[in-house]
């Protein structure tokens, strides 16, 4: 088993990780109310034979039920929340920064590659635009990007 270094592990809960604290002890406390309401349940129905005794036991553990799926939702909403922040966060500082674009006029016999590309594109291609390109001589054994169809 593969241990990572600390300074490559990422936190998951606090301010950089997808959980607040608060999410998550709200979570474990509504699972752990959960957890209590089904035993409570379980131990007062047992041994009952009437119906009419049974019944209140019977919607706890469905109240019980209820609560731990409350939990689930809880845990997901917290991180779903801090994901869609992150999500945002992201769009604005790539809105912000100046990328430099320069317009490249395609022609029929030019094509490009540029770093970490696997397939040549016409320079208008959209994989291709906006980024470092380098022309690529025309009997090279690349494979075609099949969007642009170069």
């Amino acid at each position: 088993m593969t241990v990572l270094p600390p300074e490559h592990r990422a936190p998951y809960l606090g301010p950089a990780g997808a959980w607040t604290r608060g999410t998550a002890v709200a979570s474990v406390a509504l699972a752990a109310l959960s957890a209590v309401g089904v035993t409570a349940a379980w131990v007062g129905a047992s041994g009952r034979t009437h119906m009419d005794d049974v019944v209140p036991f019977l919607v706890l553990g469905v109240v019980a039920f209820a609560v731990g799926g409350l939990a689930g939702a809880v845990w997901l909403g917290g991180g779903l929340r801090s994901i869609r922040a992150e999500r945002v966060a992201l769009r604005r500082r790539l809105l912000a920064m100046d990328l430099g674009r320069v317009e490249v006029v395609a022609t029929a016999d030019v094509r490009v590659i540029g770093p970490g590309m696997t397939k040549v594109h016409r320079p208008d291609c959209e994989y291709a635009r906006g980024k470092e390109v380098a022309e690529v001589p025309a009997d090279a054994e690349v494979p075609e990007c099949r969007v642009c169809a170069a």
